[in-house]
């Protein structure tokens, strides 16, 4: 009996699967971290994770596909201040995580052509940014940091971006926006909890999400030329451009997405070898 003992007493197990959330589903864990930062935090995350895709869908399609007479005159209504009030426009909807940068980008070129709608896009983006950055100010950040202190990888990564100097601190918020898979709304929430600060971050955000928002941008604008245009043959042509510049455009990014990750992994790399005496946020001036 007394040899069966140490047999029927088995903890290891579950505690071994619970300490390793390498082994437990994606979504599990998304919705674990969420627990910890509070119900504002973790609606506005259910939001972007549910909003933006079908509605980015719809508007693609009433801009892209079937221009929609209704918003073009609305929009030329609005004179030279259209730009100006899209912009706005852009900037409340996406900061606040209902719609997507790509798909307003989009309905930009398509409505107000390359020149108003890249300004447009670009005063969304930049706004747009602001907006999100004010949200996890007033909501998340004194939860997001207290999650952060739990997880030593999560601090090794922040200390890697934030506690740098003005240039160095630009430019990885930079790097963390060129990829056009990176997601707007949240990447707004985490820089804006984990106190990245406001010059650099206006910076870097409008530098890096500048070249896919413009390409957007161009892609509306022939989408839209394509709808006007009078000949099946033109149509064509423009069609066959566009699928080349896409095909470019997105092995292009996808090559410098890779170096961008990898010049990330080596600065928290270089980070976790050279600093064992990070400021804490309280000696933090910005």
């Amino acid at each position: 009996m007394g040899v069966s003992t140490p047999h029927t007493d088995p903890p290891s197990q579950p505690e071994s699967q619970a300490g390793e959330p390498g082994e437990k589903p994606l979504g599990q864990i998304l919705l674990e971290q969420a627990k910890g930062v509070g119900p504002f935090v973790t609606a506005l995350i259910l939001l972007s994770a549910i909003l933006p895709g079908p509605l980015g869908f719809f508007i693609i399609i009433k801009s892209a596909l079937f221009r929609s007479g209704a918003v073009e005159n609305w929009i030329h209504g609005l004179g030279g201040a259209a730009f100006v009030v899209v912009g706005f426009a852009f900037a409340l909807t996406t900061g606040s995580a209902l719609l997507p940068t790509y798909a307003l980008s989009i309905a930009c070129g398509v409505y107000l052509g390359v020149a108003e709608g890249s300004a447009a896009a670009m005063i969304g983006v930049t706004l747009g940014a602001l907006v999100g950055y004010f949200w996890g100010t007033i909501l998340a950040r004194k939860r997001v940091m207290a999650q952060i202190e739990n997880h030593p990888r999560a601090a090794l990564i922040r200390r890697a971006i934030v506690d740098r100097g003005l240039a160095q601190e630009t430019m990885a918020v930079g790097l963390i926006r060129i990829p056009p898979n990176s997601p707007f709304a949240l990447t707004n929430l985490a820089m804006s909890a984990t106190r990245v600060r406001l010059l650099p971050y206006v910076i870097g955000t409008a530098v890096g999400i500048a070249p896919r928002t413009i390409f957007a941008v161009w892609l509306g604008n022939q989408a839209g030329e394509i709808q006007k245009a009078k000949s099946t043959g033109g149509k064509w042509v423009a069609i066959v451009g566009v699928a080349v510049a896409i095909v470019v455009f997105l092995i292009v990014y996808r090559v410098f997405s890779r170096w961008v990750k990898q010049e990330l992994n080596r600065r928290v790399g270089a980070d976790a070898g050279g600093r064992g005496d990070p400021r804490t946020d309280s000696d933090r001036s910005g």
